[in-house]
């Protein structure tokens, strides 16, 4: 894989900066070196703190066109004199469609390398012992289909599945079909997934995007070639690679979708945080145009790692919309409490929620939620997209709502017209949840909420 090097020296010590160079160079060199990785460019800044011309030049590298690639440094504090600068940093480098390493033997991982350098937290013993096997180059977890793990934990070719991965790739590759097509074809020869299940497009997509059927082995941020058997040749895996960026079509930036709830919703099975996400559908009409729709959902994040968790996608409307009449009855019952929303009548200074790469604030409350995610995101139970749209909900919480927003939300509590209140705007409802609701819980009856004040008031839908 094309990798960038980035080095930072410090500008105080100008006796040793050009040794800090050096160092640097040397370390990340030998990474790329040791992971076959191909080092096409190394940007570097000599300062100690803020963000420096070489930093700029990288980011303005990786974001155009075809340019994304491994971003290597020696460690997280590289990108940023604090972890919250250093994670703004990672989140940045990743909203390119690039990925951060570092070149530490113990902490490839960036996000897990931020935590060792700025929280100096030592990883637990059973992680810490997974990270020495994955350099090994043993298997950990769950096998990728088509293969097994053998009793010294390597990786075997599966008797029954490679067969099955080698027809995929065909399909794809030789045959020309696309992704559904494989699926139906393999689910009408009874050619069925793990545990007998159909095959879908996002499994056959997996399948063709990962290279441990060419027998390299990735984990933590490690890359080892010819560590394991291959299914399938370089030459059909380059062609598939190739074939698909080519079907690739590049769209206009998705426009940021607002969730309301997102942070405050619960997991009725395991009291996870839920978090919002977005589906576009396009179809066409029977005159032959063409029609679109975003749809908004809420989901675990919990759900695939804990096997308690039986928690379903859920349609973000009719939880947003549950939890608004909740609290529109609890404010009928109690018109008193609407007097604590007064200070909606004076303009909001705060600023603007911070985009990725920008320096993260958070008072206390939203810190620990943020660290919180931040842990879940190094130990892999989010990812960093995960992290980034948490990253920016709760910087916009941080921030308080603008005057337009206040005015709203203001004039929608002294009516108490029930049209009006379903009438705010996603963003408006956002800051009128987050203003009152500490915890909602949703489950098939409706949506109970616990309020920052301590009451309770479950209503169904």
């Amino acid at each position: 894989m094309r990798a960038i090097g980035y080095i930072l020296t410090n500008q105080e010590e100008s006796d040793r900066e050009a040794n800090q160079y050096e160092l640097q160079f040397d370390s990340i060199t030998y990474y790329c070196k040791q992971n076959d990785h191909n080092l096409i460019k190394v940007f570097s800044d000599s300062s100690s703190s803020g963000r420096n011309p070489g930093y700029r030049d990288l980011i303005d590298f990786i974001a155009s066109p075809n340019q994304a690639s491994m971003v290597v440094v020696t460690g997280a504090n590289i990108l940023g004199t604090s972890l919250e600068e250093a994670v703004s940093a990672i989140l940045q480098i990743d909203h390119t469609g690039s990925t951060a390493v570092c070149s530490s033997a113990d902490y490839p991982d960036a996000i897990q390398n931020a935590l060792r350098v700025f929280q100096k937290e030592r990883s637990e013993q059973i992680r810490g012992a997974m990270i020495q096997k994955a350099s090994q180059g043993k298997a950990l977890g769950r096998p990728a289909y088509g293969y097994q793990i053998d009793e010294d934990h390597n990786l075997t070719p599966n008797l029954n599945e490679a067969p099955i991965v080698s027809r995929i790739f065909t399909m794809y590759v030789h045959e020309g079909l696309g992704l559904r097509r494989i699926a139906e074809r393999l689910n009408s020869s009874y050619d069925l997934a793990r545990n007998d299940k159909q095959w879908t497009i996002a499994q056959i997509l997996a399948i063709l995007r990962n290279p441990v059927y060419i027998g390299t082995y990735r984990r933590f941020g490690l890359r080892m070639p010819h560590n394991h058997e291959a299914i399938i040749s370089t030459q059909d895996f380059t062609s598939t690679q190739q074939l698909m960026r080519s079907k690739r079509t590049y769209k206009s930036k998705r426009q940021q979708q607002i969730y309301p709830l997102s942070g405050l919703l619960a997991c009725e099975h395991c009291t996870g945080k839920m978090i919002g996400f977005s589906r576009k559908q396009n179809w066409r009409r029977k005159d032959g145009t063409r029609n679109q729709k975003i749809y908004r959902y809420y989901y675990c994040p919990n759900r695939l790692n804990n096997p308690l968790c039986k928690s379903n996608v859920t349609s973000a409307t009719q939880w947003e919309q549950g939890a608004s009449t909740s609290l529109y009855h609890y404010f009928l019952k109690h018109p008193e409490e609407r007097i604590s929303l007064s200070r909606w009548k004076e303009p909001s200074t705060g600023s603007a929620p911070t985009a990725p790469g920008g320096p993260i604030s958070f008072d206390p409350n939203l810190k620990r939620r943020w660290m919180r995610a931040l842990r879940l995101t190094a130990t892999g139970s989010l990812t960093l997209g995960d992290l980034r749209r948490i990253t920016t909900d709760l910087a916009y919480l941080n921030s308080g709502a603008n005057e337009s927003e206040s005015i709203t939300v203001s004039r929608v509590m002294e009516t108490g017209d029930f049209e009006l209140w379903e009438s705010i705007s996603l963003r408006e409802q956002k800051v009128l949840f987050t203003s009152f609701i500490d915890t909602a819980v949703a489950d098939s009856n409706g949506v109970a909420i616990k309020l920052l004040n301590g009451d309770h008031y479950p209503i169904s839908l």
